[in-house]
């Protein structure tokens, strides 16, 4: 079900969204939107991250359980449990090297190289600092482990290249175009691999970030979200890396009243949304199409079907060639969402027909 934030109905293509979410759940005699079709699969742990690589699905979360999901046969396949007996193995990310190879950091300062086909379990690397990402080049065949008070990174054999602790308190980070962004005590840092070395190409004061929680960066925005929920949209671009200027705050958001946990931008021509999760059980789609800040924050639509907390989002494009948003709660719930109007309807037509 989606709502508009003053409660009233917004009159667009949503209108139509909400109403259908409600015809599905009744046509498949469900309760609730989390319970219909569009939940993938219901998991009796907490889902804290997932990646998505060539149809297949790799999410994990407590209790150290990595499992997988076929998208172009809908189901569920074999899980591998790495905790190996130690409940401080929880899973904090997840990232496909090929379809066959994972790596998987924990809660516990772990990082795991995971073999699918042998169930096979290589310790890469042990820290007692907090491990906030672990990133993949597959263009320079290189990773990323990005630690709160540490950066280090890999060749392809996972021989250790360059490791950095200059830099302390990171609290938010991503990767984009062989470039490492991150914040670290109200600064904003971009690290690209120069020569055999990785160095700070830019470094940008950024006021108000000594929070963040969460960082995405497309083609032409830089958004950040907070501990105590806020969102920043500034005008930032790598494009030309040799000449960074710094970035412009054109947006603040406070929809959100706890930790944004995740950001995700759908940078497509026809599409131009941001998508904001948080652990007020909340998500958030704000429409970029719209020029101005105040029509954009007129148009903004929640998307209500999570009752606890949200980890994780990223759109992918199914077997029909329809594009849908995933999401991930600590309930255990893998959950779909229609990025367009016109699809759901036509799976609610198809669900009709044979009801």
């Amino acid at each position: 079900m989606l709502r508009s934030q003053e409660g009233i109905p917004y009159i667009n293509d949503e209108n139509v969204l909400e109403l259908n979410k409600k015809i599905l759940a009744i046509l498949e005699t469900k309760q609730q939107y989390s319970e219909t079709s569009m939940r993938l699969e219901k998991s009796d742990n907490a889902i804290r991250n997932f990646n998505i690589y060539k149809n297949k699905i790799a999410f994990g979360g407590d209790k150290g359980e990595l499992q997988f999901y076929d998208l172009i046969n809908a189901k569920k396949l074999a899980t591998i449990n790495i905790a190996q007996n130690n409940i401080e193995d929880r899973i904090r990310n997840v990232k496909f090297l090929n379809e066959d190879i994972l790596f998987v950091t924990t809660f516990s300062g772990k990082v795991l190289k995971v073999t699918r086909a042998t169930s096979n379990i290589k310790p890469i690397y042990k820290s007692d600092d907090v491990i906030l990402d672990f990133y993949i080049d597959r263009n320079k065949d290189t990773q990323h482990l990005v630690l709160k008070n540490k950066i280090i990174s890999y060749s392809e054999d996972q021989t250790i290249m360059h490791e950095n602790s200059e830099y302390r308190n990171i609290e938010a980070s991503f990767y984009k175009d062989s470039q490492l962004i991150f914040i670290a005590n109200e600064h904003l840092y971009v690290m690209a691999h120069k020569g055999p070395e990785y160095e700070i190409i830019a470094n940008f004061k950024l006021a108000n970030t000594n929070n963040a929680s969460s960082i995405y960066l497309s083609d032409t925005y830089l958004f950040i979200g907070t501990a105590n929920g806020e969102v920043k949209c500034f005008d930032f671009s790598l494009s030309n890396s040799k000449n960074l200027e710094a970035p412009v705050l054109r947006h603040e958001f406070n929809q959100h009243s706890s930790r944004v946990s995740n950001l995700y931008y759908d940078e497509d021509e026809t599409a131009q949304i941001l998508y904001t999760a948080s652990l007020d059980n909340k998500i958030f789609r704000y429409d970029f199409k719209l020029s101005k800040d105040t029509q954009i924050k007129k148009a903004i639509i929640e998307l209500v079907g999570h009752e606890k907390w949200i980890w994780h989002l990223e759109t992918y494009t199914d077997k029909n060639g329809k594009k849908l948003l995933l999401t991930a709660d600590e309930d255990g719930n893998l959950l779909s969402w229609h990025t367009n109007v016109d699809d759901l309807l036509s799976k609610i037509k198809v669900q009709f027909e044979g009801y």
